[in-house]
């Protein structure tokens, strides 16, 4: 039977720790390639490989074809961007995030160089408001490690629009975007802090990817 490893779902937004998939074993809850708990630092009788690190766990060893679910309430519909920190030692992996079978965001495991530093991805896609069920399908390897799901309804930011380009959300989270009326191929952006001082200079590839913003202290910004 499955059920929420909690005993409620999971609202949203909200944060999912990746080790606290749904409770209902191999085939149901998930699927794992082998079926010992390796270093099994967590929920040892169960599948999933659990590391520890200094945060907390981490689900490690993450392979093609594998993938755990979680029950999750989403209050409203809307944008919601994830971020989720990403452990890898040489990057390129990837994995899905599916709702209800509907595929949600395709993400990259980033190079850490370390299988417990972590670095954030993020996406951002449509939810609709009600209970469902969320999927982390791993894809690709190399392999890679994950910590936890950051879920914010960004629906309500505001989008700051001037000739030429559109910024947003504003006030912004971990990433900012960027649309502009421009080619990208020699485009740069200066963020300096209230007194004026360059805390961060960015060179976009494209409006899509966004900027890293994830950084720098809450306050006031001027962009350039």
């Amino acid at each position: 039977i499955r059920e929420p490893f909690s005993g409620s779902f999971c609202a949203l937004p909200g944060t999912l720790e990746t080790e606290d998939y749904d409770l209902g074993g191999e085939g149901l809850a998930y699927h794992e390639t082998t079926e010992e708990n390796i270093p099994g630092a967590y929920r040892p009788n169960e599948g999933v490989d659990v590391e520890e690190n200094a945060a907390g766990f981490l689900v490690t060893n993450c392979e093609p074809g594998e993938w755990m679910e979680y029950c999750v309430d989403v209050a409203e519909a809307g944008t919601f961007e994830i971020t989720i920190p990403v452990a890898s030692f040489d990057g390129g992996g990837m994995f899905r995030i599916l709702f209800n079978g509907k595929v949600a965001a395709t993400l990259t495991a980033p190079k850490t160089g370390s299988w417990t530093t972590t670095a954030d991805v993020s996406a951002r896609f449509e939810l609709e408001a009600g209970k469902q069920l969320m999927r982390v399908l791993m894809l690709r390897r190399p392999a890679f490690n994950l910590d936890k799901f950051i879920l914010s309804n960004v629906t309500a930011l505001v989008a700051t629009e001037l000739e030429g380009f559109t910024l947003y959300p504003n006030p912004a989270g971990n990433r900012l975007y960027i649309s502009a009326d421009h080619s990208w191929s020699d485009a740069s952006v200066s963020i300096f802090n209230a007194a004026g001082m360059l805390v961060k200079r960015m060179e976009p590839k494209s409006p899509e990817s966004g900027l890293d913003v994830s950084e720098l202290e809450s306050g006031l910004y001027l962009i350039r």
